[in-house]
């Protein structure tokens, strides 16, 4: 600790600057914004914030905070400038290693460095400037906080962008691919048309990159179907020789080298490319086609590994393996699920550090269509939504025919990660069941790929709110609860949930998964600190009933519907290709909606009840989790046991 008694700390928080992530928005950034305001109230903890951004600059939020923010060397966005925000949303550095950064830090003399992932620029700086001043024999304690199933998330993000590569490829032409992206592609500024010398200059240097990369990259796809059309010729001319040289044992040469070639066949190629070998001599003639399918089935859903599956799993794999060498290389670890230390087999301390919302602002109220109106109207005059955004929300909360009905709200990211295609797919099917259309309306905030898709399946039955900002929040969730509706997500790869604790604050009952969000959900037996909670016959007895013709494939717990975790902790994103889990999954969400659609108003209030209740008996905020990290920070493992068993979730 510094000789004036107060503690330096170093948050390194990445993707947190100015323009860090376009049109979405993560817990991550929210956890971290609410410490830092948390931070503001302290006496003896100095804070110091390096984070990534568009513009490079320094400024003090509070009189103890101070945020550094460094733009990238290499952006995701320079080097992937067609591939737009709904698609990869965050502002990463490509180019790993800031020196400046290591060395600002390093000379910060800090007596705490605290990194929120493991691989990004700032978290590397952070461990490599703890590290040499380790070296040096002076005294710094490294913390990571496991903020993300990382791996899971980014092996996504790449299998989309591989796929959204593919679909550039095959609408756009070459020479109009390279000058778009010389010019920024999606990210390219419209406030100026006028170039001054430098800018031109850069796009000149631009235009020469991209034309190397771009024509490498374009031509080594298409390198595949050329030799395919060249080989057409090739085939046909050794049909015809096959002909002549078999003559009438040609028929039955070809069924019995069928026999043996078909499996192989049906194993190889998508069934987009099943046309194109229909002959067992176009297959044996055409392996260079047959490796162009294998690199396209990337772009075709379905259990069969294609470039961009490959790529993921073997990002996956690595960044696994990373973050596990990361963590056990820290003096100690925070995580808010236990299943994290088996995960990333850590061994070294670790701390419980749970996440958490703002509880002052997620709480059970009565809210006001006029406030609620003013605020989006404010929120919409400062530029924070879009005028589809601020139409959708006033729309959601005035309409009579949404207001009628049993109200679903999603809120996060519209994307894979999230399993959003499974959550589509379960509303589609409970849209289906008898009277459902008439009774049930889901609103679904957040940004990402599915949002389109979503809004052209289900058209009127769904509110596509897009990016809403977080203060807008409890007066949603607080409309949820009116309507006796209540929150759903098909996510498993939550280290957390925000989401998951600011609904039911708000009084709305949950759907979720099993796998990393148990600790939302409250099961008769389960204990909160000292308190024991006991069953509830009325929930039960009335679920029951209307599960009575449907096999009963979900947990029923006091504030919600749990799903089982059917993957076996490995993640539905690792089981995509077993129709058998994802079919089980789906019914059970299906049935899980469908059973909370359908519950009477009077058991639906009393699991509102159960959930805001409970959540304030068990959770701790963003207050309580701060003072949970500042105990962490000073090594005060007795302050910090007091506080943590006094909400300490124990299961049944």
């Amino acid at each position: 600790m510094n000789s004036n008694k107060s503690l330096k700390v170093i948050m390194c928080a990445d993707y947190l600057g100015t323009g860090a992530v376009e049109g979405s928005t993560t817990g991550f950034q929210q956890i971290v914004n609410e410490w830092i305001n948390q931070s503001a109230n302290e006496q003896d903890i100095e804070l110091v914030v390096y984070c990534i951004g568009t513009h490079k600059k320094e400024y003090n939020l509070f009189k103890n905070v101070l945020v550094k923010q460094y733009k990238p060397y290499l952006s995701s966005r320079a080097l992937l400038p067609l591939v737009p925000p709904n698609v990869f949303p965050f502002l990463i550095d490509l180019f790993p290693i800031h020196p400046d950064m290591i060395r600002n830090i390093i000379q910060e003399k800090p007596d705490i460095i605290h990194t929120l992932q493991t691989f990004a620029v700032t978290d590397l700086s952070g461990y490599i400037a703890a590290k040499i001043i380790q070296s040096q024999k002076k005294q710094v304690k490294l913390i990571n906080t496991v903020m993300g199933e990382i791996d899971t998330y980014f092996a996504d993000y790449l299998k989309r962008i591989v796929t959204y590569f593919y679909k550039i490829i095959d609408t756009k032409s070459l020479l109009k691919i390279i000058i778009e992206s010389a010019k920024g592609g999606v990210y390219a500024s419209t406030e100026s048309k006028t170039r001054s010398f430098k800018s031109i200059l850069g796009f000149v240097l631009k235009l020469v990159s991209y034309l190397v990369s771009g024509s490498l990259a374009f031509l080594l796809l298409k390198f595949f179907e050329v030799l395919g059309i060249l080989q057409d010729s090739v085939v046909k001319l050794g049909k015809a020789l096959l002909r002549f040289i078999f003559q009438d044992k040609y028929q039955q040469l070809e069924v019995e080298v069928r026999t043996y070639i078909d499996y192989l066949r049906e194993f190889s190629l998508t069934s987009r490319n099943q046309n194109k070998a229909t002959h067992w001599f176009d297959y044996l003639a055409k392996p260079l086609q047959l490796t162009y399918d294998f690199i396209r089935r990337g772009d075709e859903k379905g259990p069969k590994v294609g470039l961009s599956k490959l790529l993921a799993n073997i990002l996956r794999f690595f960044l696994k393996k990373e973050i596990s060498f990361y963590v056990n290389h820290c003096d100690a670890v925070t995580i808010s699920r236990p299943e994290d230390i088996a995960r990333y087999n850590i061994k070294t301390s670790v701390w419980e550090l749970p996440l958490g919302c703002n509880l002052s602002r997620f709480k059970v109220y009565q809210p006001s269509v006029d406030t609620f109106s003013e605020r989006v109207h404010y929120a919409r005059q400062l530029e924070m939504i879009s005028d589809h955004t601020t139409k959708e929300l006033i729309d959601f909360a005035t309409n009579p025919e949404k207001i009628s009905k049993k109200c679903i709200i999603y809120v996060g990211r519209l994307s894979d990660e999230k399993n959003i295609s499974i959550l589509m797919d379960a509303y589609e099917q409970l849209l289906q069941c008898k009277g459902m259309k008439d009774k049930v309306h889901f609103i679904f905030i957040g940004a990402g790929f599915a949002a389109s898709e979503i809004k052209n399946r289900f058209a009127n039955s769904v509110t596509v709110a897009g990016l809403v900002p977080n203060h807008l929040l409890p007066d949603i969730y607080n409309f949820i609860r009116l309507r006796h509706g209540f929150f759903v997500s098909a996510s498993d790869t939550e280290t957390y949930g925000i989401t998951h604790e600011e609904a039911p604050a708000c009084g709305v009952p949950l759907i979720a998964m099993e796998k990393g969000t148990r600790g939302h959900f409250y099961l008769p037996g389960d204990r909160i600190g000292n308190f024991k909670i006991e069953q509830d016959e009325e929930i039960m007895r009335t679920i029951e009933d209307l599960i009575v013709n449907a096999s009963n494939n979900f947990i029923v717990t006091l504030n919600g519907l749990c799903i089982p975790d059917y993957s076996q902790g490995e993640g539905l994103s690792a089981l995509l290709g077993n129709h058998t889990v994802m079919e089980t999954v789906q019914k059970s969400l299906l049935s899980a909606m469908y059973c909370m659609a359908t519950l009477p108003e009077s058991t639906s209030e009393k699991m509102s009840k159960y959930a805001s209740d409970l959540t304030l008996l068990s959770k701790f905020g963003t207050e309580g989790t701060w003072q949970l990290l500042r105990y962490i920070y000073l090594n005060d493992w007795k302050s910090y046991h007091i506080l943590y068993n006094q909400k300490k979730h124990v299961y049944l």
